[in-house]
């Protein structure tokens, strides 16, 4: 990872920090974009130079327009955009909603990783080659995946961007610019077989192995499912 620019959303927290704070250390150039424009607590005392951050709001597409110019003028190029941002207002049954957490969830889930992709391939991908788009999706979004009765407009974003990855697929190809998804189950660090989950450190380095492929690979999809699962 020496050198790479990594751009991700939603890095202030949680699963976006922890990425962060991995390929900073598997020396990257990271810039954090998040609704607070605050680095991860966990990087606050790094090196200036190779960790930067900016205010990402992606359900504003003039936002995005901005975050991506901002780490252009800092790196001077994205060479990884990790579409890890999303919302959540799961826990409830269809008829429960109100009209405020459907559209936010449509939004903050589906909208904003296409809105930043576009802004991603219209700015950044102009002159640079052999560049990756992540998608980080679940398994929420696939086909028949059981037990979303309490997620569906959850599961129905995380779908949604299962399918825009694949269909941009061939032009983003033609670009140099290879999209991926990440499709993980439950994601945890601790008590990964109880929870039925995987850890952040696999997301990381299942998004190593899906930009870092050997000879003549490319790989699109990836579905992280925990090797254990611990009966309660």
């Amino acid at each position: 990872m020496k050198d790479k620019v990594v751009f991700i959303s939603g890095s202030a927290r949680g699963l976006g920090a922890s990425l962060a704070e991995y390929f900073y250390h598997d020396n990257a150039n990271v810039f954090c974009a998040s609704r607070s424009g605050e680095k991860p607590k966990s990087l606050e005392n790094t090196d200036p130079k190779r960790v930067s951050s900016g205010t990402l709001d992606i359900c504003d597409y003039p936002s995005c327009e901005q975050a991506i110019s901002q780490c252009l003028s800092i790196f001077g190029r994205i060479d990884i955009l990790i579409n890890n941002a999303s919302g959540f207002f799961g826990r409830k049954k269809i008829g429960d909603y109100s009209p405020v957490e459907l559209r936010s969830e449509i939004e903050t889930t589906l909208l904003g990783a296409i809105n930043l992709t576009n802004v991603f391939v219209e700015r950044a991908a102009l002159e640079e080659i052999n560049q990756h788009i992540i998608f980080i999706s679940s398994t929420s979004g696939l086909s028949r995946e059981g037990g979303n009765e309490l997620f569906p407009v959850y599961a129905a974003a995380k779908a949604g961007i299962i399918r825009f990855a694949e269909c941009i697929n061939a032009s983003t190809r033609e670009k140099g610019i290879y999209s991926h998804t990440l499709i993980p189950s439950n994601i945890r660090e601790a008590n990964l077989a109880y929870e039925a989950a995987v850890s952040r450190s696999d997301v990381f380095q299942a998004i190593k192995f899906l930009i870092e492929p050997s000879h003549n690979l490319y790989v699109d999809q990836i579905v992280l499912n925990p090797a254990r699962v611990q009966k309660p």
